[in-house]
């Protein structure tokens, strides 16, 4: 990463895929966010024992995750914010090609995942290209 990147992963009971997502972000060098949305799983804590910093929302939904977020990183702003689903989804590996279009100035760089007819889920940046 060339710039300051941080990924803000709104979270309820993911304790699955926690490290797997978490560590995946932190490889990239980015800065790992975790917003828990009132987990009962230990989501939260398992995620701070990874590296990331943890803000707990007690006011439920995705968007106030976002938000406490948000808000969170204010206080050391980064250049480039991604929000990202814990669950995995998302490949961590692709994020430089979400960051791109923002650090050359072109606005921002928007992803999904994508299920396939025969039940696959991809996140790579080949299958964003297509309409799902």
């Amino acid at each position: 990463m060339t710039v300051d990147v941080a990924v803000i992963l709104p979270a309820l009971n993911e304790i699955e895929c926690v490290k797997q997502t978490v560590e995946g972000f932190l490889r990239e060098g980015t800065r790992v966010v975790l917003v828990d949305n009132g987990s009962t799983d230990g989501t939260g804590e398992a995620a701070e024992k990874l590296g990331a910093e943890v803000v707990y929302e007690s006011k439920r939904g995705y968007g106030n995750a976002c938000l406490a977020g948000l808000s969170h990183v204010t206080s050391q702003p980064p250049s480039i914010v991604v929000f990202a689903d814990c669950d995995g989804t998302q490949d961590s590996e692709e994020i430089e090609k979400l960051t791109a279009p923002v650090e050359a100035g072109e606005g921002f760089g928007a992803g999904k995942a994508c299920a396939s007819r025969e039940g696959r889920v991809s996140n790579s940046s080949e299958d964003w290209k297509r309409a799902c």
